[in-house]
């Protein structure tokens, strides 16, 4: 096992990996470095990781023209399950020296709370010695301090006690029905990694009281892996400095060369100052987005290129009013996946004729995420105001055979039209 490797450094390691193989599949080591995701000689480390998330299976891997394709099942009934949310809690550590030493910690501050230097001198007396060359002392603050920060420990001063048992209050029946409210809340919503480890706990818990049976979930809720809960430790880290009006220095991938660009080196790291004003998700894609302010010009941001998130100094109410304005003008009209416009917003009308498709009028106004559905003398419309046109593309192409685009000042009917016709014959090329 690993020895000083933090779970949080593990997980930025693996963390563009697994999004490309929640979103796409695996790839072979070689297809992985092509598509600079990862170095081939870091391929074996990082997917050991990722199989500590998953159960491995080498009968399900493929090969194909000399390369090996690892394969993962996910069953239909079990595809709700929080699996990408596991790898939160990835965290090796030596088990010959830190492994006792922390559960010694662990159960002495359990029978009684204790600042660093006492608990030194306990682990001394059983014989306990520093895990990775620093002293013990430096070894023991610092994971005190770790486990501080992430709730399993409390402190008082200079003193540390572990965090009271708050599920062991609840009876039974309680027990199941917060487990249940907790599965729900988290699978329809937002934040869901903080729902994994609540359920966790909730089966520490029954372990606890001797309870070793199953307890399948109610819920058959089949998109809670999806991608976009990779960037929630970073969304949390936003939120909190947002709600102080505070700066960020945000460390983020920039594209500087036109090797980046196509994808042949790694786009460029840099650390910038910016105003966070309000997180956004685009639930779709699986993609985060921090909306915000870079001096005066407004910015967008996906979260998964930022590294890392650190609070700076906070800024006045007139400046913290300004910037939410700015940024509400900027971007009312603007969806996430879109370029960045500052000019005026553009009406796309679309005549909506689902008479012989009811159900694919449910759909459509399920899936509107800009405008809206408007009645004008008899007649059904789509409605949008955007700055970018093009935002509107893949969501109106999918219904094309139940609308029809009015003209504006945008060219969406003939795109669209063009991108159905390629396909179409794209289709009768390779018809067998």
């Amino acid at each position: 096992m690993g020895k000083n490797i933090t779970g949080r450094r593990q997980y930025e390691s693996i963390r563009s990996l697994l999004s490309h193989i929640y979103l796409y599949g695996f790839f072979s080591r070689e297809d992985f470095e092509a598509a600079n995701i990862i170095k081939v000689k870091s391929y074996d480390q990082e997917l050991r990781l990722i199989y500590d998330i998953f159960p491995k299976d080498e009968q399900n891997a493929l090969v194909r023209g000399g390369r090996k394709y690892p394969r993962m099942e996910r069953l239909y009934t079990e595809s709700g399950k929080y699996g990408l949310s596991g790898s939160y809690s990835l965290y090796t550590m030596d088990e010959q020296k830190e492994l006792p030493l922390t559960l010694s910690m662990l159960n002495g501050l359990a029978q009684k709370p204790a600042a660093a230097p006492e608990l030194c001198s306990r682990l001394e007396k059983e014989g306990k010695s520093d895990a990775d060359g620093s002293s013990l002392y430096n070894w023991v603050l610092r994971h005190l301090k770790d486990l501080a920060s992430t709730g399993y420990l409390c402190k008082n001063g200079s003193r540390f006690a572990v965090s009271p048992d708050i599920l062991g209050i609840l009876s039974e029946d309680e027990l199941m029905q917060f487990e249940h409210f907790v599965t729900f809340a988290s699978g329809v919503g937002y934040p869901r990694a903080t729902g994994y480890f609540i359920c966790e706990q909730v089966a520490n818990e029954r372990y606890r009281r001797g309870d070793t049976h199953e307890h399948p979930s109610p819920f058959l809720l089949r998109h809670n892996t999806n991608a976009n809960i990779l960037d929630e430790d970073l969304v949390y880290q936003l939120l909190d400095i947002i709600a102080q009006h505070a700066e960020a220095e945000v460390k983020w991938d920039r594209l500087k060369t036109e090797k980046a660009v196509q994808g042949r080196v790694k786009p460029a790291a840099e650390t910038v100052t910016l105003l966070p004003v309000a997180v956004r998700i685009d639930t779709r894609l699986g993609r985060w987005y921090l909306l915000g302010m870079r001096g005066e010009m407004p910015t967008m941001v996906r979260l998964g290129s930022i590294h890392a998130v650190k609070k700076g100094k906070p800024v006045s109410e007139e400046v913290w009013e300004h910037a939410v304005q700015t940024v509400a003008d900027t971007f009312t009209h603007t969806g996430c996946s879109g370029r960045i416009t500052y000019g005026d917003t553009t009406e796309v009308r679309a005549e909506l004729h689902f008479d012989s498709a009811p159900g694919m009028r449910t759909q459509f106004e399920r899936e509107i995420r800009q405008g809206q559905i408007i009645e004008q003398d008899g007649q059904e419309y789509y409605c949008a105001y955007v700055n970018d046109p093009g935002e509107l593309v893949p969501f109106l192409r999918s219904f094309a055979p139940w609308l029809r685009i009015l003209p504006g000042e945008h060219d969406l009917d003939s795109r669209i039209s063009s991108q159905l016709t390629q396909m179409l014959e794209n289709l009768e090329r390779n018809m067998p």
